[in-house]
């Protein structure tokens, strides 16, 4: 396909724009075909939006041309080791080697200056089958699944460091002993910690699991009747705070499963259909038909299942267990337009 830019250029290089909402709905829409015909596409599209919101992150406090930043990125990229001919190869070759690519680093240095005296409001988020990851300005990692969404202050401030999010995400908190660190999920509870690693799964009207790596959190809420109520969770526990009762649970937990997800698999272990299928929708932007309700009683164990596209993960369930699957086609083109797949 060619770019509305010029026959010489492919879709790639509409990308800076696309993120910045500077295409037309014809670019846009010709873009996201592009970037949904294989999976080569779809990691182009991956890294472009990794630089994007490193961008995004320190640009609310720092003067940078996003544009001109994309295009040093680029001669840097090409002088190192990883040099190819296009810009997609350099792409690729990244993506094969680093989970978070060469250019997130090299836009660090690009960009990196004295930040403004007064915080703003950042908000990241990640499309349908992309992960994406940000440093928070106390150093903070977190890595955000796909449909996730992240909001933070540009410069922490007072005595407490608030971000809000939806959606999946592993945070990797910077001690500070003198200033808590909290998750706030609207219309849940929050997370409260000071230095410690943890998975939370919080998509809109699903329950939310916080499942605890490392060191120590609090989770507190509302309850129903209006009281304030606290848990604290230990390493390797899991509380999940269900959202049709209202109820709060602790189990023991496998942190190996609960964040596989952010290294691009899924880890089976008497893993229900109705939970894969989940997952699958979010990473590939599909919707499934699942044809007996029986189907959904099956579980699936066997290790690890890299998710190197969708047929792939679709195959391997169907050896292991022999459900089939087919593609239907295309349902709401001219809104959002998604596959969908039955299952049967």
């Amino acid at each position: 396909m060619k770019s509305s830019q010029g026959a010489d250029k492919s879709p790639e290089w509409m990308l800076p724009r696309y993120f910045t909402g500077q295409l037309s709905e014809e670019e846009k829409r010709r873009l996201e075909q592009w970037a949904g015909e294989n999976e080569e596409n779809r990691r182009i599209f991956q890294q472009a939006l990794d630089a994007h919101v490193e961008l995004d992150a320190w640009k609310a406090y720092w003067q940078v041309d996003t544009d001109q930043a994309f295009k040093r990125v680029r001669r840097r990229i090409r002088a190192d080791r990883f040099r190819l001919d296009k810009w997609r190869g350099t792409f690729q070759r990244v993506a094969a080697v680093l989970l978070l690519p060469l250019v997130l680093a090299t836009v660090w240095l690009l960009v990196h200056r004295q930040p403004a005296d007064t915080a703003s409001t950042c908000e990241l988020q990640t499309l349908a089958g992309m992960i994406g990851r940000v440093t928070l300005p106390d150093s903070t990692v977190v890595t955000l699944n796909a449909k996730s969404t992240l909001r933070y202050p540009s410069v922490f401030t007072g005595d407490e460091r608030v971000v809000e999010f939806e959606g999946e995400g592993y945070f990797e908190v910077a001690k500070d002993a003198s200033r808590r660190f909290t998750v706030r999920v609207p219309g849940r509870g929050d997370v409260n910690v000071y230095g410690t690693t943890f998975n939370i799964d919080a998509y809109r009207g699903n329950d939310c699991v916080t499942t605890l790596v490392e060191g120590s959190i609090g989770y507190s809420y509302t309850d129903r009747q209006g009281h304030t109520r606290e848990y604290r969770l230990e390493p390797s526990q899991r509380l999940v705070h269900h959202q049709h009762n209202g109820k709060v649970e602790i189990t023991e937990a496998d942190c190996t499963i609960a964040t596989a997800w952010k290294d691009n698999k899924i880890i089976l272990q008497q893993t229900p259909l109705k939970d894969i299928l989940g997952m699958l929708e979010r990473k590939y932007d599909v919707d499934f038909q699942v044809d007996n309700d029986e189907l959904y009683g099956y579980t699936f164990s066997g290790g690890a299942i890299s998710m190197n596209g969708l047929e792939y993960v679709l195959e391997t369930l169907e050896i292991s267990s022999g459900i089939q699957w087919q593609y239907v086609g295309f349902q709401g083109y001219d809104t959002n337009p998604r596959m969908t797949v039955r299952i049967y």
